[in-house]
């Protein structure tokens, strides 16, 4: 073979490859650039009825918490495969509270469900969310991984 193809062989493979895109850590949340870790509440699961078959509803609440900053209490109310029926965040301020909404595009995808009392929970988060801010009304966007332990099965 020929000296000038062996060199070309051989220097993509001594390239490195691109790094991956940093994932977020478990548990971690990023809403409008800050990052918080997810502290979960309550999680309740519920059978599904005869309208709902096969889609189990999931009620979760939380805390996402920055590293500095106040805290934000989240309410997520959502089928197994996804459909967000609730989704709302809060923060107090002095004088009232932020809050964010799901939007159309919003997206929340079950990765793990396992259905009964002290199973878990995986969740993944996408997309853009609506926003009453103390300074106004804005959208942002929030992505990242959750996980949470069924404090019980409702029937």
């Amino acid at each position: 073979m020929n000296s000038r193809w062996a060199a070309l062989l051989v220097l993509p493979a001594l390239a490195s490859p691109a790094p991956p895109p940093a994932a977020l850590p478990k548990n971690t949340v990023e809403l409008g650039g800050t990052r918080y870790v997810f502290r979960p509440v309550e999680l309740i699961l519920s059978t599904p009825t005869a309208r709902m078959k096969p889609q189990r509803m999931f009620r979760l609440s939380g805390r996402l918490v920055p590293t500095a900053g106040a805290a934000i209490a989240m309410e997520l109310t959502a089928s197994e495969g996804g459909s967000i029926y609730l989704l709302k965040l809060t923060r107090s301020r002095g004088t009232g509270q932020d809050v964010w909404a799901a939007t159309m595009k919003t997206k929340v995808e079950v990765l793990d469900l396992q259905a009964r009392p002290g199973g878990s929970l995986h969740l993944r988060f996408s997309g853009p969310l609506a926003a009453t801010l103390e300074k106004g009304g804005a959208f942002t966007q929030w992505n990242g991984e959750i996980r949470a332990r069924f404090n019980g099965i409702s029937e």
